[in-house]
């Protein structure tokens, strides 16, 4: 069959063949389900005026999901791998023959440290910190110098030059040593003469006289009918601790009747 008029290039031809084709797998492809029957108009929305072609279409598309996929910042490319690691490795030996310089000149790195006063504990806690009673003081307990809280390396530096200028001079706090007051001659005339009366007048004690009384009042003992609450009355003390007590209070005389010479007689 022979064509009348105008006819496309054979090279040109090829190309609109190949783009119809792969339209056609791509609407069989994209298609799903059972089709109509033959009599039935298509359901498909057509296109009026210039499309872009389906290849391209395809690409765009495909661009579009993967960036929407993708979150978070970018891996490094091969090429900015390769520039991140040289700039690394320039860095280090800078710093390599920064620090030889320094040493060949005789300078040392500040180490930043922490001060002693955050990683030593008061000298009134590091004795025995955490070795106590675990119950609450019943009485206020002295706690000494507290002042290494608060003092600022200034102030612990005069401390120093205080204590460095006293050891010098010599002049060093000392306790006032106890002044013992001496008896007068008159003092002395006092007390012997109440001493003497008190033998003359006043020989026994309250408890001898009372002991002595007792004890002829248990020689003329004589026969009494029972009674309940005086006989069968618990008797709850120990002798030992009765003899041991009355022992001791004789001493109450001794440790609380004198005082000082000076405010004894007035």
């Amino acid at each position: 069959m022979t064509n009348i008029g105008p006819q496309i290039p054979p090279h040109l031809l090829n190309v609109i063949n190949a783009c119809s084709d792969e339209d056609k797998k791509d609407d069989d492809d994209s298609f799903y389900g059972p089709s109509l029957p033959p009599g039935f108009p298509s359901t498909e929305n057509k296109v009026i005026g210039p499309s872009i072609p389906s290849h391209i279409l395809k690409s765009i598309n495909k661009d579009d999901s993967e960036e929407d996929d993708f979150i978070g910042p970018s891996l490094l490319t091969h090429n900015e791998d390769n520039v991140s690691n040289s700039e690394q490795v320039q860095k280090e030996i800078e710093q390599r023959a920064e620090a030889m310089k320094n040493k060949l000149l005789g300078k040392t790195e500040e180490v930043v440290e922490r001060e002693s006063w955050m990683l030593e504990l008061p000298p009134s806690l590091s004795k025995n910190f955490g070795l106590g009673p675990r119950t609450f003081r019943a009485n206020p307990v002295e706690l000494g110098d507290r002042s290494v809280w608060t003092e600022t390396p200034a102030s612990r530096e005069h401390k120093r030059k205080e204590r460095e200028e006293a050891a010098k001079s010599g002049v060093l706090k000392k306790k006032k040593p106890i002044e013992i007051h001496q008896p007068s001659k008159d003092d002395i005339e006092t007390q012997t003469r109440i001493t003497e009366y008190n033998m003359q007048n006043r020989p026994q004690s309250l408890l001898e006289m009372h002991r002595s009384k007792q004890k002829s009042s248990d020689d003329s003992k004589i026969r009494r009918p029972f009674d309940r609450e005086a006989d069968l009355k618990l008797n709850r003390s120990n002798p030992k601790e009765t003899a041991k007590f009355i022992e001791s209070a004789k001493s109450f005389s001794d440790k609380f009747s004198g005082g000082s010479y000076e405010k004894k007689f007035l």
